[in-house]
């Protein structure tokens, strides 16, 4: 993954999981999602309650744009793709310290690695994804 998917993955990361939310079986839970992240992230319930907040204004945009067959094919998907992932960002260190101390990024093996919620492959669900982010 380059540097630059780096940088994006948080951002789609949060992307697919508003789209995970926007449909399904039974309705959305939002509180169980956004927990599964901030335990990836590290964060704490005010966090999760944020978090909950945007998504469900997000099913509600998507609604008034008529998106639900793009949020569908994205969630069926995205579902089985999302976990928390770690990835070496090439910074050498020595302590938790030198990686600027979040629960994101941590020295693991001489090497600060961060933690992200998002997809294994970040190709795997490309082409749901454009339509998807066609109707933004």
């Amino acid at each position: 993954m380059t540097k630059a998917h780096r940088a994006l993955a948080p951002l789609l990361a949060l992307t697919a999981v508003t789209a995970l939310v926007s449909v399904g079986c039974g309705g959305p839970d939002f509180e169980a999602l956004c927990q599964e992240r901030e335990d990836c992230t590290g964060g704490n319930e005010a966090d999760v309650e944020a978090c909950i907040a945007e998504l469900e204004g997000e099913e509600e945009q998507a609604d008034i744009l008529g998106c639900t067959d793009e949020l569908e094919a994205y969630y069926e998907c995205a579902v089985d793709q999302l976990d928390c992932q770690s990835e070496g960002t090439g910074i050498p260190c020595t302590t938790n310290a030198d990686c600027g101390g979040s629960d994101m990024l941590r020295c693991s093996g001489g090497e600060c690695v961060q933690k992200y919620y998002g997809f294994k492959d970040q190709d795997s669900c490309e082409a749901e994804s454009t339509a998807f982010g066609r109707c933004n």
